[in-house]
This record gives C-alpha cells, sequence and structure tokens, in this order.
C-alpha cells in the first residue's frame, strides 16, 4: 500500500511541476494552429455526455493565427468535418428492435466531402479577431466571388442532403430514404468562440493551462444547434497531458520496449521511478483503445491509471480512475476466439441448430458475469463499447459460420450441406449501426467486418459467371470492397487489403490503388496509417539502401563498400521447420545454379533459438533489442527475405514461406546479374558512337541556332508582351471588383452620402484607368494622379491619413513607368495594414539615386509575416510580382521589389515596401 501511495504522490509532483508551464492564449505566435471540435445536442431523444454519438452534431474547425498584436489576435477559420447522427420525432419508436437515424459525415459524404468541401474557407476568408485580455471578438466574413446563396455552398448556413437509415444489416421499409439538415455555422462558431476563448482566459489567470474541454450545458440551453461542449482536438504546439498512467512491468520486458502504441505513434515515459515503474503523461483528445505490451489500455480523457505486474498471480493488475475500463477488456478478449471450438469435436456439417444456440447462450452468459463485475467502475462510452463487442462478436461468428458452411457446399450441386439461417431481425443484429458504431470502439468490429466482407465475397464467388477471384487475389479484393462498401467501412477494408498489397509486392503494384485510396478517403487516422505505412515500405524498396536505416544489426550483415555479390537477409525471431526446410531449399538452388561464390545468406534470430539450431555457425544470435529494432524500421511480412548486392543496394523483398521460394530468390539475383552485365557492356560499346554522334550534333546544332535566334527572339519579345497586356486585363477587373465592394459596404452601412461621393470619384478613378490600359509605360505624373485618386476614395471607407513625397530632381511628366503597378500595393498597405487597425497612415515616397527611381509605399499597420523565400501572397501582389519578373526579362533590367517590417523600440509598428526601377 505504501508503494501505490508513494507512486501516486510522484506522479501527482510531477503533475503540478509541469503545470506552471501552461500555454496561454498571449502565447500564441503567427502560424500556430489548434483544432476544436464542437458537440451540439440534436434529436428528440436526449444527450448528456461529450462522448456520445448518437444524437449529435459534431463540427470540427482548424483555428490558424494569422497575426498576433498587443492586445488582440487575429485567427483564420476552417472548418474540416460535419458529422450528424440523431432521431426526430418520426423516427424514433420505442416499441420497435429497429430504430431510424438520420446520418451524415463530411469525411464520407457529399457536398462537403474531403479536404475540397470547404473551398469557401480557403485563403483565411472567415477571420476571428479576440481581446486577449477580456475575450471580446468579432467575426468576419469577407466577401468572395465564389459564394452563391441559395445553393447550399455558403459559409454562413451549410446545407445538405441526410440518409435515414435503419439500424440492422438489411435495408427496412422507410417512406422517407432521404432527408436534409441544415446549419447555421456562423452562430455556432460565435457561441463556441465566446465559451472556448473566455474559459481559456479565466483559466490562464488562475495559472491553469489550455482547457482540453468545456461544457456549455450551463451557460447554453441544449437545444437543437446551440453548441454544449467544445473540446480541443489538436494542435501545433504541445498539448497540456489529460492522461497519467504509471505502468511496473515483469522484469523480463526490456527497457527500450517500454512504450504505449496509439495506433501508429509510440509514446515513450517521461521518467522511471527507482522502483522500475514507468510514468507517462500525455494528451488524447477523446477516449482511446491503446496497448503496452500486449496490455489493453482502454482511456478516456482525465484518467489516471497505475498498471502493476502482480509477481504472485503473474497477471497485471489495474487501479486509479477509469481502471475499470481496461481491467474488463483485458478480462473479455480470452471469450472473443474463433468458433471453431464448437465444432472441433465435430464435423461442420454435422452442428445442429440446438448445439449452436447453446454454445452462443454459454459465451452470452459469460460475458454479462465479466460486464457485471466491472460495469460499476466504467464509464457510459466505454460500456456502450462493451455491448457492441458482443453484438458484433455474435453477428461476426454467425457469418463465419455461414462462410464455412458456403465453402463445404461448393462444387457439391444438389448434395449441399442445408446451412442454418442467419439470424438477420434478431435483437443482436438489430442493435448494429455500422457506420457509426467504430465511433464506440468495439473490440470486435474489424473481425466482424471482415466476416461480412467474406460472406459477400462469398455469395459473389458461388456463382458461375463470377468465379472465385475476389478470395484469392487482393487487387481484385480491393475494387470489390470499394464498390459495394459505403462510409469508414469501405475505407477500413480497401485500406486493410492496400496494407496487404504494400507489404507483400513492391510498392509499384499497388500504385494505381493507393491513388485511389488517397483521392477518396479523408478519415483522418485511417489516411494517415496508410501514408506512414508507405513511407516507411519506401525504405526497403529496390533501389534503397539497407544502410541508410541505421540497423542494429548492420554489423551481423556482411556488407560492403562497393558491391562483388549478393546477401540474402532473413531476419525471425521464431524459426521452425517449415523455415528451415525453406532454408535447405534456397541453399540447393544456389549449389545448383553455381551461385554460391556470389550469394551469402545470412540469417538473423534471437538469441533464444540457439537450442533448435544447435551448433550451426552460419547463422546470427542476437539480443531481443536488436530485433526489435529491426521489427520497428522495416516492414514485411513474416519470413520475408530482402535480397541486396552486398553494398546494401536492394533489389527485391519476397516471401520465403513457400517450398520453391529458392528458385525464385536465384532467378531475381541471376536477373540483376545479366542487368549488370547488360549496362556495363552498353557502356562500353557505345562510348564511340556516342561522341562521334555529339560532335556530329553540335556542328549541326551551331548553324541551325544561327539561322533561327533571331526568329525566336522576335517571338520572345512578342509573347512578352501578350504575358503582360493579359496580366494588366486580369489586375484591372480585380481592382474594379474591389472598389465595388467598398461601395457595396458604404451602402451596407447607410452610408448614401458617402457612397454617392465615392462613386463619383471611382468613375473618375475608372475613367483614367481604361484610358491608360493598352499603354505599357505611363508618365508617373499620370500615375501619382491616379494614386491620390484611389486614396481619397478609401479614405471615405475607412479614416487614414496619407503623403506622398516626390524628389524635387524628379521631371515627373518625363518619367514613365508601368500603369498600375504601385496601385496594388497601396490598396495592400490599405488592407492588410489600416483596415485592421480602424485607422493609420500611409506615406508614398519617389526618390531618384542615381539612374534608380525607388518607389517607398509604409503603412503604420501590424507588419508582414510574408516568407523571405516565398512569393507575396495576395492576387494583387502576385500581379505586381509576375510583372516585374517579365519587365525585368523584357527590358533587360534589374526591376526589384522589397518587402520588409517597420520596428520601433523591438516592437513591429508598420510594413515597407520599396521597388526600384532603373531610368
Amino acid at each position: 500500500m505504501r508503494t501505490r501511495l508513494l507512486i501516486t504522490l510522484l506522479a501527482l509532483t510531477s503533475i503540478f511541476a509541469q503545470a506552471r508551464d501552461f500555454f496561454s492564449l498571449k502565447d500564441l505566435q503567427p502560424n500556430d494552429t489548434f483544432r476544436i471540435k464542437i458537440t451540439l445536442a440534436d434529436g428528440i431523444v436526449g444527450h448528456s455526455s461529450i462522448w456520445d454519438f448518437d444524437q449529435v452534431q459534431k463540427i470540427e474547425v482548424q483555428f490558424d493565427v494569422l497575426s498576433v498584436h498587443k492586445d488582440s489576435i487575429r485567427l483564420g477559420v476552417k472548418p474540416t468535418n460535419w458529422f450528424a447522427h440523431f432521431q426526430d420525432e418520426n423516427q424514433y419508436n420505442p416499441y420497435s428492435l429497429f430504430q431510424f437515424y438520420s446520418y451524415y459525415d463530411s469525411y464520407f459524404l457529399g457536398p462537403w466531402n474531403g479536404e475540397k468541401g470547404f473551398y469557401l474557407f480557403k485563403d483565411n476568408n472567415v477571420v476571428v479577431a479576440i481581446n486577449k485580455n477580456n475575450g471580446d471578438f468579432s467575426t468576419t466574413f469577407i466577401p468572395i466571388p465564389e459564394e452563391k446563396e441559395g445553393y447550399g455552398h455558403v459559409r454562413r448556413n451549410w446545407y445538405s442532403d441526410l440518409p435515414q437509415m435503419s439500424t440492422g444489416l438489411k435495408i427496412r421499409d422507410n417512406s422517407a430514404p432521404f432527408a436534409s439538415i441544415s446549419l447555421d455555422f456562423e452562430k455556432v462558431l460565435n457561441a463556441s468562440v465566446q465559451g472556448f476563448i473566455g474559459s481559456w482566459i479565466k483559466k490562464s489567470k488562475d495559472g491553469n493551462p489550455m482547457p482540453w474541454f468545456v461544457d456549455l450545458m450551463d451557460i447554453i440551453t441544449p437545444v437543437v444547434q446551440k453548441p454544449i461542449f467544445v473540446q480541443i482536438v489538436s494542435a501545433s504546439f504541445d498539448l497540456y497531458p489529460n492522461i497519467h498512467l504509471s505502468y511496473k512491468p515483469s522484469k523480463d520486458i526490456p527497457e527500450d520496449r517500454i512504450f504505449i502504441v496509439n495506433g501508429s505513434k509510440k509514446i515513450r515515459p517521461i521518467k522511471k521511478e527507482p522502483n522500475g515503474t514507468y510514468i507517462f503523461n500525455f494528451f488524447i483528445s477523446s477516449p482511446k483503445r491503446l496497448s503496452i505490451n500486449d496490455i489493453l489500455l482502454d482511456v478516456t480523457p482525465d484518467d489516471s491509471q497505475n498498471i502493476i505486474y502482480n509477481t504472485t498471480t503473474n497477471n497485471y493488475t489495474f487501479e486509479g480512475k477509469g481502471s475499470a475500463n481496461s481491467a474488463y477488456t483485458n478480462a473479455i478478449v480470452k471469450l472473443y476466439s474463433t468458433p471453431s471450438e464448437l465444432y472441433e469435436n465435430n464435423r461442420i456439417e454435422e452442428l445442429t441448430p440446438q448445439q449452436i444456440d447453446d454454445f452462443f447462450k454459454l459465451k452470452e452468459t459469460s460475458y454479462k458475469v465479466v460486464l457485471a463485475n466491472h460495469a460499476k467502475g466504467m464509464n457510459k462510452y466505454w460500456i456502450r463499447s462493451a455491448e457492441l463487442s458482443y453484438d458484433y462478436w455474435f453477428a461476426s461468428q454467425r457469418l463465419y459460420l455461414d462462410n464455412e458452411m458456403t465453402k463445404q457446399n461448393l462444387g457439391r450441386g444438389i448434395n449441399r450441406i442445408p446451412q442454418h439461417p442467419i439470424p438477420w431481425y434478431s435483437p443482436k443484429f438489430a442493435n448494429l449501426f455500422p457506420i457509426t458504431d467504430y465511433l464506440y470502439q468495439p473490440y470486435t468490429y474489424d473481425d466482424f467486418l471482415n466476416n461480412y466482407f467474406s460472406y459477400k465475397a462469398w455469395q459473389t464467388n458461388d456463382d458461375m459467371l463470377t468465379g472465385m477471384r475476389y478470395l484469392q487475389e487482393h487487387i481484385p479484393k480491393y475494387y470489390f470492397a470499394d464498390a459495394i462498401f459505403w462510409g469508414y467501412p469501405r475505407f477500413y477494408l480497401t485500406g486493410e487489403t492496400l496494407k496487404y498489397l504494400m507489404t507483400g509486392f513492391h510498392l509499384s503494384d499497388s500504385q494505381r490503388e493507393y491513388e485511389d485510396f488517397l483521392r477518396k478517403c479523408y478519415q483522418p487516422e485511417i489516411r494517415e496509417t496508410i501514408i506512414a505505412m508507405r513511407e516507411q515500405l519506401e525504405k526497403v524498396e529496390p533501389g534503397a539502401n539497407i544502410k541508410n536505416l541505421d540497423l542494429a544489426i548492420q554489423q551481423d550483415i556482411p556488407l560492403k563498400d562497393k558491391a562483388d555479390g549478393y546477401i540474402v537477409l532473413l531476419v525471425d525471431d521464431e524459426f521452425n521447420e517449415t523455415i528451415e526446410g525453406n532454408l535447405k531449399n534456397t541453399n540447393e538452388n544456389i549449389d545448383k545454379e553455381n551461385l554460391k561464390d556470389k550469394i551469402k545468406l545470412c540469417i538473423i534470430t534471437s538469441d533464444s533459438q540457439k537450442a533448435f539450431f544447435n551448433d550451426k555457425t552460419d547463422i546470427h544470435f542476437v539480443s531481443d533489442t536488436k530485433l526489435y529494432d529491426y521489427y520497428d524500421k522495416v516492414i514485411s511480412r513474416k519470413g520475408d527475405y530482402i535480397i541486396m548486392r552486398d553494398d546494401g543496394t536492394i533489389i527485391d523483398r519476397t516471401l520465403g514461406n513457400y517450398n520453391d521460394s529458392g528458385h525464385f530468390i536465384t532467378n531475381i539475383i541471376k536477373t540483376d546479374i545479366e542487368k549488370q552485365k547488360n549496362q556495363h557492356t552498353a557502356s562500353n560499346g557505345m562510348l564511340t558512337p556516342v561522341i562521334l554522334s555529339s560532335l556530329f550534333s553540335m556542328v549541326v546544332t551551331f548553324f541551325i541556332v544561327r539561322l533561327v535566334i533571331k526568329r525566336r527572339e522576335r517571338i520572345r519579345r512578342h509573347i512578352s508582351e501578350l504575358e503582360l497586356k493579359a496580366i494588366r486585363a486580369q489586375m484591372n477587373p480585380h481592382f474594379t471588383f474591389n472598389a465595388l465592394g467598398s461601395i457595396q459596404n458604404l451602402i451596407n452601412q447607410k452610408k448614401n452620402k458617402e457612397a454617392n461621393d465615392y462613386l463619383v470619384n471611382f468613375a473618375k478613378l475608372l475613367r483614367m484607368v481604361l484610358s491608360t490600359s493598352e499603354k505599357r509605360l505611363i508618365s508617373l505624373s499620370e500615375e501619382i494622379e491616379q494614386l491620390e485618386l484611389y486614396l481619397r476614395l478609401e479614405q471615405l471607407r475607412v479614416p487614414f491619413l496619407y503623403t506622398i513625397n516626390v524628389d524635387k530632381n524628379i521631371y515627373i511628366e518625363n518619367e514613365e513607368i508601368p500603369g498600375m503597378l504601385i496601385q496594388p500595393i497601396v490598396e495592400n498597405a490599405i488592407k492588410h495594414g489600416i483596415v485592421p487597425k480602424g485607422g493609420g497612415q500611409i506615406k508614398l515616397n519617389f526618390n531618384l539615386i542615381g539612374h534608380v527611381l525607388y518607389v517607398i509605399v509604409t503603412d503604420s499597420g501590424s507588419g508582414c509575416f510574408q516568407s523571405e523565400n516565398t512569393s507575396p501572397s495576395g492576387f494583387g501582389l502576385q500581379a505586381v510580382h509576375e510583372r516585374l519578373k517579365l519587365l525585368s526579362k523584357e527590358l533587360n533590367l534589374e526591376i526589384g521589389m522589397k518587402i520588409e517590417n517597420i520596428a520601433t523600440d523591438g516592437k513591429t509598428t508598420g510594413c515597407m515596401v520599396t521597388i526600384s526601377i532603373p531610368v
């Protein structure tokens, strides 16, 4: 007891120490990002927990930090997902086994499907400006031409078709298979920002970290489309830990294997206590099923579990908050075995319905006993997961039995075994809703999907016109799953098939399927897992070098600096007679092909296998730590050979667990030897003809170039002129659109006199712009006149001061510059420097130094966060940048543009843009 208390106190001390490094709103920097998930109550049944997925809408929103000021911060808003699953008054029937639900998920359904679904929110055109001191904020939807009211693709109000579906696996009658769904996103966003940011500021003032969860039920009445929960999902910065685990393993587990597995990620302990207990502190955004050394950990945010190895029982015990969830799952997994025990003493065709029913009744009783022993300490989410796990296990095993009997019946004709019907309409099947149940992480959900796929495939295979292809080849299996499934099950099955294809064959063999998968799947966890696996496999693809992996076993591989032979590498922690037979087959084929001097068979296994191989000297025995390092860096199927040149260059990886593997290996090596020989011969034999051909080509090219170079120069100049005209033609509509937007803004504010003055002056300016639009160069006096008129126009919209200074040694009537060159820069200064602050000052200076005209535009805004290595952002600046490049090329002049911040006392107080034009 004292030991456990000490562990708890040490963990709490560690947590308290870390709490001083909290992350406040004022710590945010430009380019930081974070995502929140907004949960809305919906439907008529009711909703009380953030982890419910049955009567809700959930909206995920990303915030990008655009700029940071002394007392405020500007965030760009981009939604990333819209999920809905609920029942309305016409769907709920308490007396029916089967329930109808409305369902929508933008990861899988249109029109918001995929990364392009929220395309209207690109370029940070929805901005939230927040006062960092008191949380006051404003939300701005910047007008964009792509937005079309009434078509469902608007930013403030969302709309989509909504499928209505029944629970179970069979389609049931429904008079209205589709409904519609709408969302007032602006109201939801504002309410969520108000609650989340307000809580964040309050907590930071109290010395607490950024909240991962805010309950708004006490602030906002929980009705349809009113936020009730807001939670942080992810961030570009470290989030404060909300999971605290201590783990005391058995003594036989190496220290480098102490980590928690979270999908494709590994979480290492933050420290090790003197008594051998490892401490983990980390953040998760929602309940997760993790694992550590084959122990399952069902954790929920704010859990604090202790996992301790009991040396008396040789089992692990679970203590602390949330421990009952993990204890239950580790106890119940033994129940979920395959139904082979059902007919291990019977032939499958001899099973009776009574035997099958008795088997499942016994399993159900065992499941209920285990759940009853743990349910008191489990939360609602993991109880729901446990209930679904049993229902999916039941459905999965009934499908498995049916699949086995279908296989038995293939080719039997009229002598088919009577199959036991699948109870599609039983209560356990009625509880299933596979499209969203995966969100509760049922332990047996994956097995169910695989068995259901096999069930549909065997239906197809039991037909002369379709044959046996879908269970024998994985590429047809990929497209079969892609064709008949939808939603999450579709991408789980196609993803698993793609994993098999990538690990078992060259990546080029599944390139088309990989690209097809990424084009269709935007579910983050599945997508990221596939991408990460492919990136890892690229390191062992033909052409890669095994030395780049920095393997712990590298010293056991006979590698050389320069290749003069081949290595066949097999790494396995457990060998048996089958593998030994395959190795013997491989050696015999190497001898048969007279390649013994060319090929070295390198076998590496665990030290624990020494007894199996006795005194054999051609086996390398290494520690389990080195083997784990290999498995971490090399993704392959068990028994895979890696075939390489002895300089480490990989030429193939092939499965060795079949009888003729030696034949395949020697053929691969013989092909590579021939390839190397041909390349060497071709390189020597072709050297002289290549030299002669090159000389002849040089002479002919010299005369041809002399004939066409002048013509090309004329064409180049003509093209440059056309490109400049095209950019001018684009800039004029751009300028006009922005001016009309300003007029509309004044009208909306009921400033009719200012709008009328703006319109008169705009007409004057437009006439001047059109009169000079066909000229490549205009006088400096015309450009200044247009700029002054434009600045007066903008003063009607937003108050600011401006000055225009021209050196006395500049003759503005004589000097010429490209038209509309400076106006976009001035417009950008007003839009991004003056408007966000509600006022300020613009200065334009025209200086002539030597033979270079310098045009300097400065503003008193918050500076520019433009990277030095990227092109200017915004259409106007991009157009100026492109025009300058073309003019520099055509006139053979160095026309430059420089953008930099103005700093006073270490603080950014504005932006300065300098254009240099040789004259």
